[in-house]
């Protein structure tokens, strides 16, 4: 079967295992994933690692999420879900600088977003 069918099959399964909750299944499609995604464009690679990241993030893996969000914005700097998914992470951890930094670029990314703001305010309060 060709990679790129490959990966939208097992995403698509991902995905749908995501969606009923079936969290550890989902993120074994999403290894697999990961495997095929060296040879297809940043973006599919991309979203294939924050869906990791989410799963994680249900599975309390705050810290292997953060490390998924990390490689997904390494591919998509100008995708905001994935800094917003890293706040939470860093949040949870109570990371409240790093938490900080994605909100200030959560804010540059989405400047009309008032929940980043709040956010900013948040955290920073949380971290006096």
């Amino acid at each position: 079967m060709n990679k790129f069918l490959l990966f939208k099959y097992l995403f698509t399964k991902a995905e749908d295992c995501y969606y009923r909750k079936e969290f550890i299944i989902a993120l074994q499609y999403l290894n697999e994933v990961i495997l095929l995604c060296f040879a297809l464009p940043n973006n599919f690679i991309s979203n294939a690692y924050e869906l990791r990241g989410i799963v994680k993030i249900n599975l309390n893996q705050h810290m292997e999420g953060i490390i998924d969000f990390n490689k997904a914005i390494h591919l998509c700097p100008k995708n905001s879900s994935l800094y917003f998914y890293r706040c939470l992470c860093y949040a949870v951890l109570s990371k409240y600088d790093e938490a900080i930094e994605d909100c200030k670029k959560l804010i540059e990314l989405e400047p009309h977003e008032t929940i980043h703001h709040h956010n900013l305010k948040f955290f920073k309060n949380i971290n006096k």
